[in-house]
């Protein structure tokens, strides 16, 4: 079932067909911590071997449609709300680097309130720097954050 709704989830994707992604998406962070450990799929049929790949390549396809809110939804899901974060970076820290600044430009390029912008972005590197502690790439995170304060 979790292999199937990897392909099915790609092939929305891949076809651009919105419908039911939110659904599937959720039904993936629901399923992902008890098929541990992740285990990639040899040959994807469209292209999404694991779910970190999954929760990248939806972020990036809904930043790509402008569709701030739901890019939102995505990353906090992963980063905040669940085990996913700590899950997949175990797995592939490259990958949930990439995540994160997929998250982090989402909230730089975003429109609105500098104060909501600045406080979203300090959310965000908050967290990357615990997701990265004890780590030169979690003292990166914090001294990009202390940047983001300063200029507040």
């Amino acid at each position: 079932y979790y292999e199937v709704l990897l392909h099915l989830f790609g092939a929305k994707l891949e076809a651009q067909d919105d419908s039911n992604l939110l659904a599937l998406f959720q039904k993936l962070v629901l399923l992902t911590p008890g098929f541990l450990p992740i285990s990639e799929i040899e040959e994807p049929i469209f292209g999404i071997p694991h779910a970190p790949n999954a929760c990248l390549q939806f972020l990036r396809y809904l930043r790509s449609k402008g569709d701030t809110v739901h890019a939102r939804k995505v990353y906090r899901t992963v980063i905040f709300e669940s085990s996913l974060g700590n899950i997949f970076n175990e797995f592939d820290e490259d990958m949930m680097v990439t995540f994160v600044e997929e998250a982090v430009a989402l909230e730089q390029d975003s429109s609105g309130k500098k104060a909501d912008k600045r406080n979203a972005l300090v959310r965000l590197l908050e967290e990357a720097s615990k997701l990265f502690e004890d780590t030169e790439l979690g003292r990166k995170y914090q001294e990009r954050l202390r940047e983001v304060k300063l200029a507040g």
